[in-house]
């Protein structure tokens, strides 16, 4: 290779002229691709539609388009892949699918996921896609939000029966994690709004009724409100 090498470059010296188109043409072409590299950069990193062209889940797409999500961000910053992974991924895609349901892993979302933007402890997380710091600090934030405090802080699911919690099962002393009021299989797909379905998944008993059933959300709506980070209450949201 360094033998061929150095009879190219004997060559580009022998024909002066030669080597003037050669260099010609190299930057043309380099100043001719850029604007189509940045193009294709921007497809690839900032539009959703480039994720859609392989992850044809009709449902969630049009739950994502409706979702505040939407107006933010792409995909990359909540499914945390580095631009840098995709040639892997299109390698396994080619040479390695899935065969069937049971060799694509279900979805398991950290907290995380949702801190990196949703909590001050989250905000020195590296994001993987192309949301702006400026952006992602004027998100509204969890960490002063009673509801969410008293949820994230138990050690259990259990709530206990006064709470309206049933017998506990071995799935009940894990931590809450923030998918089982936002992610549970009531609002999948990206329809990331708690409901009473969600709440009564864990507190079972509980139902109060005026007329009507009430929906949770009527008394403790407001213990779940969160706020601007510290030093940004004077800031717009996005």
């Amino acid at each position: 290779m360094v033998r061929r090498a150095l009879e190219s470059l004997a060559w580009l010296r022998a024909h002066p002229v030669s080597a003037l188109v050669v260099l010609a043409a190299f930057v043309a072409g380099s100043i001719s691709g850029a604007p189509a590299g940045e193009q294709l950069f921007r497809y690839t990193w900032t539009d959703a539609d480039f994720c859609d062209d392989c992850h044809v889940h009709d449902y969630a797409n049009e739950a994502w388009a409706r979702s505040v999500h939407a107006g933010l961000t792409t995909c990359h910053d909540c499914h945390r892949v580095p631009i840098r992974h995709y040639p892997k991924n299109l390698w396994t895609t080619v040479f390695d699918p899935p065969e069937g349901e049971e060799d694509i892993h279900p979805p398991d979302v950290a907290n995380v996921v949702c801190e990196q933007c949703h909590a001050e402890a989250g905000l020195d997380e590296v994001l993987t896609g192309p949301m702006r710091q400026d952006v992602r600090r004027r998100i509204v934030k969890i960490d002063d939000s009673p509801g969410h405090r008293r949820h994230l802080d138990s050690e259990t699911r259990h709530p206990g029966a006064y709470r309206g919690g049933d017998e506990p099962d071995s799935r009940s002393e894990e931590p809450i994690t923030c998918m089982d009021c936002h992610g549970a299989e009531s609002n999948r797909a990206h329809r990331f709004e708690s409901s009473s379905k969600n709440c009564v998944e864990c507190h079972e008993d509980q139902e109060m009724m005026a007329g009507k059933p009430l929906n949770c959300r009527e008394c403790h709506f407001e213990e779940f409100l969160g706020g601007l980070p510290a030093g940004d209450a004077a800031a717009s949201p996005p």
